[in-house]
């Protein structure tokens, strides 16, 4: 394929990033030969899902202690409502507030 013309265009040379080189050669090496998904989309999560693949992630790498002060005050208060919740739907501590 002509230098100027690759992806159909013409001019100057399409510019490779590092990024693009390195996957490029490893490509030709072969390095890919041999990937389980190739052909397949990678199991990133489907829309709908119950969580997306990111917040699992987060959660797995267990990022706590990087989180600004606001956002681990909201963490902490949303974790003891669900666990105050789950008491409220299992039975337990119905009678904290007889207005509910």
């Amino acid at each position: 394929m002509d230098a100027g013309r690759e992806n159909g265009r013409t001019g100057a040379p399409r510019f490779e990033s590092y990024p693009e080189r390195l996957v490029r050669e490893a490509i030709e090496r072969g390095e890919f030969d041999d990937n389980p998904y190739a052909g397949r989309p990678l199991p990133l999560g489907r829309p709908g899902d119950e969580k997306p693949w990111i917040v699992e992630r987060l959660e797995r790498e267990d990022l706590s202690g990087v989180l600004p002060e606001g956002l681990r005050a909201l963490r902490a208060l949303r974790r003891e409502r669900a666990a105050r919740d789950g008491e409220r739907s299992d039975g337990h501590g119905q009678d904290d507030d007889p207005h509910e």
